[in-house]
């Protein structure tokens, strides 16, 4: 019998490949989504695996007990928590705006912790994707001596900030605060299931879920689309302070001077050896991203020109 597992977020950028990864192992897998339109976006993404996929509604997960039906009518052995807004809006005001990233990172996270305590004993693990964004200070990004950063900083931004503040600042808050609830839940609640947060930098890579345009691109990749794809050859090779910047050749991209650095003296670096070290992990080189990255989203402006 194959094990079954919770996923929030499956339709989006790393939701939809962590799904991938479940369904090609085997796994039975219970996806929660927003809307039925999204659900059925993701069946038939995953066309020839849709028997090994449920979906579940839920509207809202800022609603009080949002998740508590989930686990009412299924057991699960595991939960991966992915579902939260990483899209930046214009209009309303900046407390309005803001809290768009804050609530659903917090509240929802919390919501979950609280159903799979009180309605999912069979749940051993809740896997979190968190973000690089609630450990590094991005108001700092260079010092003498350079910065590493590793699992036990956090940056320094308050709730006024996030609140009142610019968007990204508000994002970077939502993942801190999240995380920082989460784990205080974990302490105050001794639940019967363990926790791992995961806090990956700016995420590239070609898409797994389907878009229709360009302008759907998740935050990351359209970063990365606007900066190096979308741009011209002689334009100056971008700086983005997750430090990513790509020097292929074309007319649309940035050609840059090879064997220099677009990075600031001084600016900081991630110390990743816990994760190597625990889950085995062997990174992909930058150039291998960035050309999966290029192929996918070129072809997806071929289909849209079409």
């Amino acid at each position: 019998m194959s094990r079954r597992v919770l996923l929030t977020g499956g339709n989006g950028f790393v939701g939809s490949h962590i799904l991938r990864q479940l369904l090609d192992r085997g796994f039975s897998v219970c996806c929660t989504i927003r809307t039925q339109a999204k659900g059925e976006k993701i069946l038939n993404d995953f066309a020839t695996q849709q028997s090994q996929i449920d979906v579940t509604i839920v509207p809202n997960i800022v609603e009080p007990e949002a998740y508590d039906a989930v686990f009412r009518d299924s057991s699960f052995d595991t939960v991966f928590h992915t579902a939260s807004p990483f899209t930046y809006v214009s209009g309303a005001t900046a407390e309005t705006n803001n809290l768009q990233f804050l609530e659903p990172a917090i509240k929802g996270t919390l919501n979950l912790l609280h159903a799979v305590k009180n309605h999912a004993p069979t749940v051993k693990r809740i896997i979190w994707t968190g973000s690089c964004a609630s450990v590094v200070d991005y108001d700092c990004l260079v010092s003498d001596p350079p910065r590493v950063y590793d699992e036990n900083d956090w940056n320094p931004i308050s709730w006024d900030e996030a609140v009142n503040g610019e968007q990204s600042k508000a994002y970077r808050a939502s993942k801190k605060f999240a995380e920082l609830e989460a784990w205080a839940f974990m302490k105050n609640e001794k639940p019967h299931f363990d926790l791992v947060t995961l806090c990956p930098p700016a995420t590239f890579g070609p898409l797994r879920h389907s878009i229709s345009s360009i302008q759907d691109l998740n935050e990351s990749n359209a970063r990365l689309w606007k900066a190096c794809f979308d741009s011209s050859k002689d334009a100056p090779v971008p700086y983005i302070p997750v430090h990513t910047y790509v020097d292929v050749q074309g007319q649309r991209t940035p050609l840059g001077k090879p064997g220099t650095s677009s990075l600031p003296p001084g600016a900081y670096s991630i110390d990743n050896a816990k994760v190597k070290a625990v889950l085995g992990v062997e990174f992909r080189s930058l150039e291998e991203t960035v050309l999966d990255v290029a192929r996918c989203l070129l072809g997806i402006e071929r289909i849209e020109k079409a």
